[in-house]
């Protein structure tokens, strides 16, 4: 069981927990699980020898891009023969030292000598020649000592201020390279991989000279990482076959973003809302290895200056808006996920940052209700407008206590009448996506005033 990091209030600790606990979207350890049970699975399908190793085995392969690249060209096109270079490269390792040795297996970029094709280095340049194809592009630089320590001490360091959500963000790297590239967005600061660089992360060597910044970084692509991943397993877009893929306007960047890339980024701005919040509570032993951190560190680079977007918070709540107006393009896995960054941004932002008032929440009455318990499930009767709307137990609860309370009170009666069956952290999550649905339909009104 984690500890709270030092100077890290308990808020903010459980603010964390509740991020990192959830079952889909926020345990590394699940979203590992349901990674490996892909890649066995995938493999048996191809008839490769995989299909039988040990979970060690597969979690190896799962964190090396050369190997989990050759897996997912084989899937795709789905040939049912297996790779035999995938056979011929099983026991190569990655290269280099390790980035952060005492929290996990990940490499730091080593000198490939040669690009035969076939061979692992050849196909390890080759996926960095795909990933980067512009000509602003600096080969993968050997870190120096300074460096790896300053690697090694980010990663400490953003272990030391969100225990659950950094260690869980380090389980889905495998390889860091230090390079540095421009773009018409700017100079590289940081980049993942994703699916063109499976598991791996790339990092200015500028970006380690302030280890605030460079936690920040690590935290921010290895979310890119984990998402990668999880939207492996369960699909968010609801493609629309032939509808061009839609875009979305971002103030502060040159150009549109598509909607992945908006779900990908409000994943992200979410969780740097908190980080910058336990920067600013830092305990002092931490402040005095790695200097203060300053305000507004680890913020994302802006291409284009426009007020009102500066920070993690106003973005986030910009992406969540542009998201929830194109709901109809989310599959229900996709909008739990909006759903679910939604409800820790409103959480996580104070006050006295917001001005919001405290909402109340209370049930629409129903003209009539039919309860089939042995089913789980409840009906009710809706009037204005006239219509039948099917609960199950779990939503008939939410909607029993929304008697005009404010959502804490709210919370405590729910969590005390499941504590026996759901972890907290889980039960809050319920609570939220419940209260938030019941809205939706019409079952509950929220109403405002100020605490």
């Amino acid at each position: 069981m984690s500890v709270s990091a030092p100077g890290t209030a308990s808020p903010l600790r459980d603010r964390e927990r509740l991020l990192a606990g959830h079952p889909e979207f926020g345990d590394a350890v699940a979203i590992e699980q349901r990674s490996l049970a892909r890649l066995r699975a995938g493999s048996a399908l191809l008839a490769a020898e995989q299909a039988h190793a040990p979970d060690s085995e597969l979690l190896a392969m799962l964190r090396d891009p050369v190997l989990r690249n050759l897996f997912e060209a084989d899937l795709q096109s789905r040939n049912g023969t297996g790779r035999p270079l995938l056979a011929e490269l099983k026991g190569t390792q990655l290269g280099g030292q390790p980035a952060w040795p005492r929290l996990g297996s990940a490499r730091v970029w080593a000198e490939m000598p040669g690009r035969d094709a076939g061979s692992y280095a050849g196909l390890l340049w080759g996926l960095f020649d795909s990933a980067f194809p512009g000509p602003g592009l600096s080969l993968p630089v050997e870190p120096s000592v300074d460096q790896l320590a300053a690697l090694s001490g980010a990663a400490d360091l953003l272990t030391a201020l969100l225990p659950d959500i950094g260690r869980g963000v380090l389980r889905h790297v495998g390889l860091i390279g230090l390079t540095r590239n421009d773009s018409p967005e700017g100079p590289l600061h940081s980049v993942s991989g994703g699916d063109t660089f499976p598991a791996t992360v790339f990092l200015a060597p500028e970006k380690l000279t302030n280890p605030w910044d460079a936690a920040g970084a690590i935290l921010h692509e290895g979310l890119h990482l984990a998402l990668f991943e999880i939207i492996r397993c369960g699909a968010m877009y609801r493609f629309q076959v032939p509808v061009q893929e839609p875009v979305v306007l971002i103030p502060w960047r040159v150009q549109p973003w598509s909607l992945m890339r908006v779900l990908f980024a409000l994943h992200v701005y979410v969780h740097m809302v908190l980080f910058n919040q336990v920067a600013q509570t830092a305990a002092l032993d931490l402040r005095e290895r790695f200097g203060e951190p300053l305000p507004g560190t680890a913020r994302s680079m802006a291409s284009v200056s426009v007020a009102g977007f500066a920070t993690p918070t106003e973005r986030a709540t910009y992406l969540a808006g542009e998201l929830k107006s194109r709901f109809g393009l989310l599959t229900r896995y996709g909008q739990d996920f909006v759903h679910w960054l939604e409800g820790a941004l409103e959480d996580l932002i104070s006050p006295a940052e917001t001005k919001m008032p405290t909402a109340s929440y209370r049930a629409v009455p129903p003209t009539s209700v039919v309860q089939l318990l042995d089913q789980q499930r409840v009906v009710v009767a809706m009037p204005n407008p006239s219509r039948l709307c099917w609960l199950n137990l779990n939503s008939w609860l939410i909607y029993s206590l929304c008697d005009g309370r404010e959502r804490t009170a709210i919370r405590d009666e729910y969590l005390a009448a499941v504590h026996h069956l759901l972890p907290r952290a889980e039960a809050e999550t319920q609570l939220d996506g419940g209260l938030r649905e019941l809205v939706r339909q019409g079952l509950v009104v929220s109403t405002y005033g100020h605490s």
